[in-house]
């Protein structure tokens, strides 16, 4: 803040915006005409019932404010020169210094990592299912499996997976009832590990019980998905 002390008025000629709650950032500057040459200057500062004073104050010389009166309200400025014998003084301002609130709130809770979205927390359980199915591909390729193979049905939201020979297929249901977020990331997600399967079909025979670790661990990748969409989308798993 500056001002000009011109005999015994004071007139601001900044206009900062002053905000409360600052401490060791707001000063002061003023610069005196010759009517206060010579004097021991102190300036006073009052907002509501808080009153307090700088003494040895130089003109054109800045100082911090006094952090007790900024606060939210109205400040005033007063003025004394004295040298023992003379005293001048300023008069009452005219128009009052605001004092601005500032936008302080409590806050108790630490700094933590940042929820993973949506889209982050399905492409990771995609990405299971995804290493699942890349785990069967290349043991097809090394001559691993031998017996059955896998048959999969796709019913609009249904996918069905089933053995070679079984009699029905096991579906399950992505699409839940409502959600804030589309399924069609997660349809697309999912029909594109049904493709990867499906090729499997044309490179590999498979062992019975090598199979029914390998169909469970695809099967726990794609419960994982579903979870997903069930705690996050909102939707309910059929």
């Amino acid at each position: 803040m500056k001002f000009l002390v011109n005999q015994q008025e004071i007139i601001r000629v900044d206009c900062d915006r002053i905000v409360a709650g600052s401490q060791n950032f707001v000063e002061a500057q003023f610069d005196f005409d010759s009517a206060w040459d010579e004097l021991v200057l102190t300036v006073c500062f009052k907002n509501g019932d808080t009153r307090r004073a700088v003494c040895n104050v130089l003109s054109g010389v800045p100082f911090f404010v006094p952090w007790e009166v900024l606060k939210a309200g109205n400040l005033y400025i007063y003025i004394e020169g004295y040298d023992g014998n003379v005293r001048v003084t300023t008069a009452k301002m005219k128009k009052p210094i605001v004092i601005n609130k500032n936008g302080y709130f409590r806050c108790d809770e630490m700094l933590k990592p940042p929820s993973a979205s949506v889209y982050d927390s399905i492409m990771h359980a995609f990405s299971l299912a995804q290493k699942s199915v890349d785990a069967l591909r290349q043991d097809a390729a090394n001559g691993v499996f031998d017996g059955k193979d896998l048959e999969f049905v796709w019913d609009e939201t249904r996918l069905g997976v089933k053995k070679q020979g079984d009699q029905e297929f096991v579906f399950v249901d992505l699409k839940g009832e409502t959600g804030e977020v589309s399924l069609e990331m997660l349809s697309a997600a999912i029909e594109d590990a049904k493709a990867h399967a499906n090729l499997l079909n044309t490179e590999m025979h498979q062992r019975a019980d090598v199979l029914s670790e390998e169909v469970g661990s695809v099967s726990s990748a794609l419960d994982a998905i579903l979870e997903i969409q069930n705690s996050l989308i909102g939707g309910d798993v059929g």
